[in-house]
Parts: C-alpha cells; structure tokens; sequence
C-alpha cells in the first residue's frame, strides 16, 4: 500500500493557517475597546496588528518563492501552450523515430546474407 507524500515544494499549510488567529485577534482587538482604558486598548491593537502584518509577510514571502509565482496568468498560460507543444514535437519526433528503428529491423531482417562462392 502506497502512503500519500505531498511534493517536495509544497507550501507549510502552517503558514496560512495562521492569519487567522491573528486577524481574530486584531478584530477582538478593536472590539474590546470599553474593556480597558485608551492607552492599552491602542497598544492591544498596535500589538495584533503587527502581528498580522509579520504572518502575512511570512506567507508573501512563501508565496514570492514558488516557481512561477512572479509570472502572470496569461504568461503562465503562454509558457504551459509553448510545453505542450514542445511536448506534441517531441512525441510526434518519438513516433518517426521509432518507426525508422522498426522499417529498418524489418529489412535487415528480410534479407540474407551473401553467400560466398567457394568454388573458386
């Protein structure tokens, strides 16, 4: 039985997972402001806020490093129709070539070798 193992480059779920703690933490934040007086109220959500802001850095930056991130969809989209057909060149190159090797076994195979006149 084959385990499932995800790709080498994939992202830490961990990453993402975790705005939404800390946007739930900024809003509670805000939200909590007669609870506390002014000085602490700001500085409980100058405190969410920042980190916020540094989980979303972290997934940016996640994001920025996966291979053709930077790209834009129709760039993407250009680059996979380029593969394709490289890919559609290359098998149709497989398929002459292949039938060469087959053409080629069947003639050696359909002649003989000269015999050599010993009589002389």
């Amino acid at each position: 039985m084959t385990i499932f193992q995800p790709p080498q480059n994939s992202l830490p779920i961990s990453a993402f997972e975790s705005l939404q703690p800390a946007l739930i933490k900024v809003l509670k934040a805000v939200h909590d402001a007669g609870d506390s007086d002014e000085v602490q109220h700001r500085l409980a959500i100058a405190t969410a806020t920042n980190e916020l802001k540094e989980r979303i850095v972290e997934a940016k930056t996640l994001i920025d490093a996966l291979p053709g991130g930077e790209m834009l969809i129709e760039h993407q989209d250009e680059v996979i129709k380029a593969l394709e057909q490289l890919k559609a060149q290359k098998t149709e190159h497989l398929i002459k070539f292949t039938s060469l090797g087959t053409a080629k076994s069947e003639l050696t195979a359909g002649s003989t070798p000269m015999q050599q006149d010993s009589a002389t």
